[in-house]
């Protein structure tokens, strides 16, 4: 891996570093990506940050320039293709914290039968961004291209255009041989394994109508969006305007604002979970906290950054989670 690359993956970089970076890759024609390829997201402190792994996403295949399976999941074994457009994206972004519980998790996992699909989900097409012509690919259901750069001959690199968010989400993509990808993971069709002790002959196990009904798709989203809110218990209602947890910033801010604004470091216990700061941001909400001479973070397995600091003349052990609360020991 390029020297930037690796940084790129161990420590973050800014929104507007990633572009930089993106726009130096070569351009890539629509056929030269059919096949499967695994991926892995590139953090910039985008509201969606994280999400991706922690919910087991594992790649796109590309089966021709009009049958894309833009997002590829696996658990216990068994690899999915999802439909995106019954994914709940905006409870993703309006409730950020929320779906990083252990709970949201579980619910999507036992809902990912019913979000399931064998239809393609999206296209292949050479698109111009920024005087350049790259493939890029264009989700049916959902206002989200994806532009497409290389940086080595087995490796993409990808930056997500969302309507919904104010800057891109950037993510690699890596090859997968056939060989590999005719092993190892176990493919089902959609709904089956959930619904095995129905009768075959039921109405609604019709693949094509499921694909198909309008009215199924909002009800899907809605029985996902309510399974996540049973699981995870009742949240504040967030005001018209504002954001739960993290936001995306300029380059000259940290990508994720800190839960306590107050200036003073919480004592309550850290939550462990997925991560979207980088070393840099969470030295920035340690210094918001009023700490300084802060030494050298550490990340561990649990997603917690931590570093010796000193504070009103006392040294003490800082660390900040997922949510942005500083904790000091």
């Amino acid at each position: 891996m390029a020297p930037w690359r690796d940084d790129w993956s161990r420590c973050g970089l800014t929104p507007s570093s990633a572009e930089a970076l993106f726009h130096q890759g070569d351009s890539v024609s629509p056929l030269e990506l059919i096949g499967e390829w695994r991926g892995s997201e590139l953090p910039t402190g985008h509201p969606l940050g994280g999400l991706l792994p922690l919910y087991g996403w594992i790649g796109k295949r590309f089966r021709g320039l009009d049958e894309v399976d833009p997002l590829l999941f696996e658990h216990n074994g068994v690899e999915r293709a999802l439909d995106p457009g019954k994914l709940p994206l905006g409870l993703a972004l309006a409730l950020p914290r929320m779906v990083r519980t252990e709970a949201a998790v579980a619910a999507f996992r036992l809902m990912q039968p019913l979000l399931a699909t064998s239809v393609p989900k999206a296209r292949l097409r050479e698109v111009a961004l920024e005087g350049v012509v790259s493939a890029a690919m264009i989700y049916d259901d959902l206002p989200i291209i994806d532009y497409f750069r290389r940086i080595s001959p087995t490796r993409l690199i990808g930056r997500m255009d969302f309507r919904q968010t104010r800057s891109p989400f950037f993510f690699t993509l890596v090859r997968r041989s056939p060989s590999a990808a005719s092993t190892g993971v176990r493919r089902t069709a959609p709904c089956l394994d959930f619904l095995g002790t129905i009768p075959a002959d039921a109405p609604f196990l019709d693949h094509a109508n499921l694909e198909g009904d309008v009215m199924l798709k909002p009800a899907i989203v809605l029985g996902a969006s309510a399974l996540l809110l049973a699981a995870c218990g009742q949240s504040e209602p967030v005001p018209v305007g504002e954001t739960e947890g993290p936001i995306v910033a300029t380059p000259e801010s940290p990508m994720n604002p800190a839960v306590n604004t107050d200036g003073a470091p919480q004592t309550g216990t850290l939550t462990p979970g997925a991560s979207s700061f980088t070393s840099a941001q969470a030295r920035e909400a340690m210094e918001r906290a009023g700490y300084t001479d802060i030494g050298e973070l550490s990340q561990d397995a649990q997603g917690v950054w931590s570093a010796s600091a000193m504070r009103q003349g006392q040294q003490a052990t800082v660390s900040v989670d997922f949510k942005g609360e500083v904790t000091a020991r």
